[in-house]
């Protein structure tokens, strides 16, 4: 009885502070976002140094010359990690950002806006984000390095953490921009009395207590999966070719498409997981072409 009574408490007080709620909730998701995103960020790194350490990578807006962070490289310039750091970049502010948008839009906003609509301005929120953060990511990165003990260092540990403080900064800019954005634009809610919210809120839990069965889109999963394979495949031949021609733009656009290869990697994962659907609204989905309807598992 008293963890029936602990759960209705925090019920009445979840939607007595509905505000606070959403914000905390915001917060929660984008830390395990970010979370993914720092990880990728230093797997790439990681994997990159190697290969892509000692290349320039300056094209654009973006300018990151070889070397050690902050430190003159053998051409006479500050460096900035080269092409290693900023494929790096772009992968993980993509994937991290579009992980951030399908948990929000599913947990936090519970946005019923046009899911296409939503998906390109998401899309142009993630460009946006990737112009002023390469801007700022520099300035960011550069006055870490006027820091005491980051001056002029080639220590590796050190070079790690000033990469990682100057991108920590950048995604607090990030986090309070991504909310508004999500809260008033793309999955913004429509304005409803306090009737209308209550009888939506009766119709979605007479729904889910309604028997069911999951509906899953086979023919859309099908196409995200080779999106997917095409994509990832695309961007791969685009670093690999962008770093043997030392093609810069070529290096970037692979790194890109990287990035939304993994995003249809996920779109193809929700689809196949499949939608619950109350057993007396099949009939707009029986015997309609690509959908499949499966029986739901205990």
């Amino acid at each position: 009885m008293s963890e029936v009574k602990k759960k209705s408490a925090f019920k009445v007080w979840t939607e007595k502070n509905a505000g606070l709620w959403q914000v905390i909730k915001f917060t929660l998701v984008s830390m395990i976002a970010g979370a993914s995103e720092m990880v990728l960020y230093n797997v790439f790194l990681w994997i990159l140094k190697g290969p892509l350490q000692g290349t320039d990578a300056i094209w654009f807006i973006f300018n990151y010359p070889h070397g050690a962070e902050g430190v003159m490289n053998d051409a006479g310039v500050i460096g900035r990690g080269g092409a290693c750091v900023l494929v790096a970049y772009l992968v993980s502010t993509i994937v991290g950002n579009f992980v951030s948008f399908v948990v929000n839009r599913k947990t936090t906003f519970k946005s019923v806006a046009n899911v296409k609509f939503s998906i390109i301005a998401t899309m142009v929120m993630i460009v946006f984000i990737i112009f002023y953060s390469t801007v700022l990511g520099g300035l960011a990165n550069s006055w870490v390095g006027t820091w005491g003990i980051f001056q002029n260092t080639d220590n590796g540990f050190l070079i790690f953490l000033k990469q990682n403080i100057g991108k920590f900064l950048i995604t607090m800019i990030t986090f309070v921009f991504v909310f508004v954005m999500n809260k008033f634009v793309i999955l913004r809610e429509e304005k409803k009395t306090k009737e209308q919210k209550e009888a939506e809120k009766r119709e979605a839990e007479e729904r889910a207590a309604r028997p069911s069965k999951k509906v899953v889109n086979e023919a859309l999963s099908k196409k995200f999966l080779i999106a997917m394979v095409v994509l990832i495949a695309a961007a791969v031949a685009g670093i690999v070719i962008g770093l043997a021609a030392q093609i810069n733009a070529i290096l970037i656009i692979g790194s890109v498409l990287f990035g939304v290869g993994y995003i249809a990697l996920i779109a193809f994962i929700i689809e196949k997981v499949g939608t619950k659907v109350p057993v007396d609204e099949l009939g707009e989905y029986e015997g309609k072409a690509g959908y499949v309807i499966k029986e739901l598992k205990n």
